[in-house]
């Protein structure tokens, strides 16, 4: 069953984030030294990543996340959210 999630993009300093790595997107050796051997294997096909991290305080609400989720980012007023 496909799951919809809400991620906080609340502020300027987070619609920068926002921007860079999930509209434009990073390149996966940004990410590489971060990344497990068996993360590695998956994402390395890649060129391009689109990541977005969370505080370890919420990491129950995506522990449940699944392939063909959806992510909807947000703020406050909903006048400039975007599905991912």
């Amino acid at each position: 069953m496909t799951k919809i999630f809400l991620a906080p993009r609340s502020n300027e300093k987070a619609y920068e984030h926002f921007e860079s790595t999930i509209l434009k997107g990073r390149p996966y050796s940004f990410f590489e030294s971060y990344l497990s051997e068996s993360e590695k294997k998956v994402l390395s096909k890649y060129d391009t990543l689109q990541i977005w991290d969370n505080k370890e305080s919420l990491r129950n609400r995506w522990e449940d996340m699944r392939p063909g989720d959806y992510v909807l980012f947000m703020k406050k007023d909903f006048s400039d959210s975007a599905l991912v």
